[in-house]
């Protein structure tokens, strides 16, 4: 099967949830009774970040993705996905203010907070009593400190951002967590095979973004490995070859490494009878990964690529469609 093949399924895998992640942008607004300025404040900076992205979001699909094998009721499916959105948008009116002011507005705070409280209060409510309660408290507490710390290290060079790059994300654990309680399904698998696609899911995130990060002063590894590669006054363009110097890099090959382990890793904690959905997924995360490697070793071994199709593949893989 050629990629060409592999990117249609994927998209058509991901576009099949389009109609639930359109109804929970509706329903936000109507389960919540949050102000309409809170929601749509929301609503605009996931926009904007898909704009910028240019397709389907990993952050809006994978929660539909994880738990479509899971027997819930409607309401509970609907109010569940709703709250996913409001953590979603407060993560990325949470992002934008910090990348481009590096603090939050007063418009922007209120709108953050306000989505945040309803999300964590309704994810609450499915949680509490469950197996999952602590899962709930300690991811959401997690996503936190993560997000503290990333904050802190963003403007250091050389910094470790491993732990903070997988903490700052677990609000999605904890939304899989409701979804898996609400269900009356008491095993931690789905739970685990979520934390292990942090790591990935925010790699990715970061090679996506790695021009803008560096434009923004966020010192993320990818930037680490463009500044190292780059001779100074080549950093100041995008058209330079960041990708290119990025791909050539060893280090990639260990970042590949470490997220084909941890896609590995998810699947093996999966159900097939079950898990249908998101083991196609994994499948199709670890034909991009392969399909980078592949790009990187046809550059180490002197074949000229251009920067623009680096990064059209970077989006491809990047993007849930």
């Amino acid at each position: 099967m050629d990629h060409r093949s592999v990117q249609s399924e994927r998209d058509a895998l991901c576009n099949s949830f389009a109609p639930l992640i359109a109804q929970s942008y509706a329903d936000l607004q109507s389960l919540s009774g949050l102000d309409s300025f809170f929601v749509e404040a929301g609503l605009d900076a996931i926009r904007i970040k898909k704009t910028r992205h240019g397709g389907l979001l990993f952050g809006e699909v994978f929660p539909h993705l994880a738990t479509a094998g899971l027997s819930l009721s409607d309401h509970d499916r609907r109010r569940l996905a709703a709250a996913w959105i409001a953590l979603y948008s407060y993560v990325c009116i949470v992002d934008a203010e910090l990348d481009v002011a590096h603090h939050l507005g007063v418009k922007a705070s209120l709108a953050s907070s306000n989505l945040l409280a309803w999300g964590v209060s309704t994810l609450t409510r499915y949680t509490v009593g469950t197996p999952f309660e602590s899962v709930m408290q300690d991811n959401i507490n997690r996503a936190f400190l993560g997000q503290y710390r990333d904050l802190l290290l963003r403007p250091i060079a050389n910094a470790d951002r491993s732990e903070s790059d997988i903490d700052k994300n677990r609000a999605i654990v904890a939304t899989v967590a409701a979804y898996c309680a609400a269900s009356g399904h008491n095993d931690l698998q789905l739970v685990a095979a979520t934390e292990q696609l942090l790591g990935p899911f925010q790699a990715l995130d970061d090679l996506q973004d790695v021009w803008q990060d560096y434009l923004e002063g966020n010192i993320t590894r990818f930037v680490q490995i463009a500044k190292a590669e780059l001779r100074h006054n080549e950093l100041d363009s995008a058209s330079k070859g960041y990708y290119r110097a990025i791909f050539r890099s060893p280090h990639f090959l260990v970042i590949l490494h470490d997220m084909d382990r941890a896609i590995s890793n998810a699947i093996g904690c999966l159900d097939p009878a079950r898990d249908s959905a998101l083991l196609r997924y994994f499948g199709f995360m670890s034909k991009g990964v392969a399909e980078v490697r592949e790009a990187s070793s046809r550059l180490h071994a002197g074949e000229a690529i251009s920067e623009p199709d680096l990064e059209l593949l970077v989006a491809k893989i990047a993007n849930a469609s």
